[in-house]
């Protein structure tokens, strides 16, 4: 497994990601344990593929909209999850992220 996997990516706020090509298309890459309830500006993201698991991290792709990227920046956050009956371990987690741009 890679090192960055055992560490936690806390970001109660979300993410923003600017200097992006309102021109271009762009999906979003990353590994969680749980399906990650990803919302892109605001709007829960369509999911594109599920890819390989490792251990418990699965890697998920996501499409980032034309409209998200009119303005050159987008804002990554997460719906709440109620997940107080779960054990701390099997609780979701972002352990890494990518905003790629396509071809």
């Amino acid at each position: 497994l890679r090192q960055s996997w055992h560490n936690y990516l806390n970001a109660p706020n979300g993410m923003v990601y600017s200097g992006l090509d309102p021109d271009a298309a762009y999906t979003v890459k990353l590994y969680s344990q749980q399906l990650s309830p990803l919302k892109v500006d605001g709007v829960r993201a369509k999911l594109l593929r599920t890819g390989e698991t490792f251990d418990e991290v699965t890697e998920h792709e996501f499409a980032v909209s034309p409209e998200s990227l009119q303005d050159g920046k987008i804002e990554l956050s997460w719906e709440p999850l109620d997940e107080k009956h779960l054990n701390w371990r099997n609780r979701h987690y972002v352990c890494e992220l990518w905003v790629i741009r396509q071809p």
